[in-house]
C-alpha cells in the first residue's frame, strides 16, 4: 500500500481520507500487521483515485492480497 500512496504523492492521513479509512488502517497495512479490507465503494474509489484497474491494484499489497467486503 506505501509504494501507492507514494506514487499518489500523499500521506498516510491524506490517502486514508480520500478512502474513508483511518491512519491506523493504513499504517498497519503498510506494516505488515493486518491485511486492509475495503468496501466496494472504498474499492471503486481507490480505483478511481490511483487510475488503476482493478486487476492491478493487488499487485500493490503485500502478498497479492486484496480484500473487497460487500458490507
Amino acid at each position: 500500500m506505501r509504494e501507492l500512496r507514494e506514487e499518489l504523492g500523499m500521506t498516510q492521513l491524506e490517502f486514508a481520507n480520500a478512502l474513508g479509512i483511518t491512519t491506523t488502517t493504513v499504517s498497519r497495512a503498510e506494516q505488515g500487521h493486518r491485511e486492509p479490507v475495503f468496501t466496494v465503494l472504498q474499492f471503486k474509489k481507490l480505483c478511481e483515485i490511483t487510475g488503476k484497474s482493478p486487476s492491478q491494484l493487488p499487485n500493490y499489497f503485500g502478498k497479492g492480497a486484496l480484500i473487497v467486503s460487500n458490507k
